[in-house]
């Protein structure tokens, strides 16, 4: 499974009124083509925050969020990346700051995932 997720330059995935990231360019294709025709599971949080063009790509989104089902292909996060763990990780990042909000947990992608590659807005992880 891949887990993906997109977060500020300072590392925060919602701000406090509940406003993403901006996306950089690369996001939105790269997204929609990593998701095409595949299973996906994404928080309830997260679900609602997905563009429509994403529910027309994928086979199926989820937000029943069941740690025995490993049918999934992408993990959409947040909440979901604890109990089933993604294989592979993809961090897609602005190129600003929000400076506030929920702040994505770099303590535990270093735990749990080692660096592969990392360009200017895009950082791949394995899991340890």
């Amino acid at each position: 499974m891949i887990g993906v997720v997109l977060v500020s330059k300072d590392w925060y995935y919602i701000d406090e009124n509940g406003n993403l990231p901006d996306r950089p360019a690369l996001d939105k294709k790269f997204l929609l083509r990593l998701c095409k025709n595949k299973n996906c599971i994404a928080s309830p949080n997260t679900y609602r925050s997905l563009p429509p063009s994403l529910f027309k790509a994928a086979k199926s989104i989820s937000k029943i969020i069941d740690p025995y089902d490993t049918d999934y292909d992408i993990n959409l996060g947040i909440k979901t990346f604890d109990i089933l763990k993604p294989d592979l990780f993809y961090i897609v990042q602005s190129e600003k700051n929000l400076n506030n909000g929920k702040k994505f947990k770099q303590d535990w992608l270093k735990e749990n995932y080692r660096l592969l590659v990392k360009d200017t807005h895009l950082s791949i992880y394995e899991k340890r």
